[in-house]
């Protein structure tokens, strides 16, 4: 949905929208943060294999 179609939307509309797209970024940064840590704890490992 395009932004010039949203003022057509409700205020609940929009709040919902919202509210999925944060929970869409939260859930990408926690995938984020857990590749970060499994990086991390490769790192870790072939530091103490090596």
């Amino acid at each position: 949905m395009e932004w010039k179609d949203r003022h057509d939307l409700s205020l609940d509309t929009l709040c919902e929208i919202a509210i999925d797209k944060i929970k869409e970024v939260r859930r990408k940064e926690k995938i984020g943060v857990k590749e970060e840590k499994i990086k991390c704890t490769l790192l870790m490992m072939d530091e103490k294999l090596s």
